[in-house]
């Protein structure tokens, strides 16, 4: 970034850089370690926007374990668009550097038909649209998979007319979505609800004790199916003051990631101060005995800490007795907060 920006300048010219990458989700899927919330360290530098990749065949291999059973494209592609898309939408909310989220209208898999790809692409179009605020869009990679003869998905390319008609109506229907004003959600009608994430969700993998999708999955995708739409949010935006205000209530584990600084909890400390509802739900595990920042502190987990700073700060946790597990519960300054405890 920083060869291009001086290259234009010698030349006088002006030219975008703009970054293509994969939700964090679909890289801790694919034990790809990339890091997405770091991403945001080179707008600094001049990075002029990013794309949100979503694919269709990420949003599929993304998927794991919910509720006890194996999620599936027929039953639960809408809810894993959804997690993608909204980390996107929360990565890039309120930097003033655009987000082009991507929906793709076929897959890279040719064994599946025209029927399922228009379907998957429905599915993603909507969740896509779920956030108000994220209104700049690639509207198609690859248009000849579509378009042209001489590919194999669905059965041979071109798609079927009327599907092809349906997407030019959507990409003229996108444009005029990207030059309407950005709007955020009513929260006085609508609380919103997050789970939040940092780029080491794609770090812990391998014996004794790698992390799994599920540990994601199981808190996320439950809310989804009962209407209630839980975003994903990159906890590295926690630094930047107010961010996490937009939020009523969060949903926090440490089972497959850890809080890269003290910094994070202690942000989280103080939103729950200020009137936020936290939820914490996991364990302790291998990865907690690394040498860590928490270990520096004095303390066997990074939700240990957390748990220490949020009592100092007036927590009294009592158990809950209607609760069918453990479950804690407290208030913490103007906030509350619920804890499960693990069995």
């Amino acid at each position: 970034l920083d060869e291009t920006t001086r290259a234009e300048k010698n030349l006088g010219r002006e030219v975008s850089f703009i970054l293509p990458i994969h939700s964090l989700l679909s890289h801790a899927a694919g034990h790809m370690v990339y890091p997405s919330g770091r991403s945001l360290d080179l707008i600094e530098k001049g990075l002029d926007g990013f794309v949100g990749q979503v694919w269709t065949g990420p949003i599929a291999w993304s998927m794991s374990r919910s509720e006890g059973k194996k999620m599936t494209r027929k039953d639960d592609f809408f809810e894993s668009a959804y997690l993608l898309y909204s980390y996107f939408a929360n990565l890039s909310y309120g930097t003033g550097v655009p987000c082009f989220m991507l929906a793709d209208p076929v897959e890279d898999d040719p064994q599946y038909k025209w029927e399922d790809y228009k379907d998957w692409y429905e599915k993603s179009l909507v969740t896509m649209l779920l956030f108000p605020w994220a209104n700049h869009f690639e509207v198609m990679p690859w248009p000849d998979r579509v378009f042209l003869p001489g590919h194999t998905m669905g059965g041979g390319s071109p798609g079927p007319e009327p599907y092809r008609r349906t997407l030019v109506s959507v990409f003229s229907a996108l444009r005029e979505i990207s030059r309407t004003p950005a709007s955020d959600f009513d929260r006085a009608k609508n609380p919103v609800l997050g789970y939040v994430v940092n780029d080491t969700l794609g770090w812990q993998r391998g014996g004794p004790d790698g992390s799994r999708m599920e540990s994601l999955h199981g808190l996320t995708v439950p809310w989804l199916k009962r209407g209630v739409p839980i975003q994903i949010v990159p906890l590295e935006r926690s630094e930047d003051p107010n961010y996490l205000d937009r939020f009523d209530m969060l949903v926090v584990s440490y089972d497959m990631m850890k809080p890269l600084s003290v910094s994070r909890n202690r942000h989280l400390a103080e939103w729950v101060k200020r009137g936020g509802i936290l939820f914490y739900a996991g364990e302790e595990n291998a990865y907690d005995e690394i040498p860590s920042w928490w270990r520096e502190e004095g303390f066997d987990s990074p939700a240990a800490h957390l748990r220490s700073i949020l009592e100092d700060a007036g927590l009294d946790l009592k158990a809950r007795d209607d609760s069918v597990f453990p479950l804690l519960e407290g208030d913490c300054g103007k906030g509350r907060v619920l804890w499960v405890e693990a069995p």
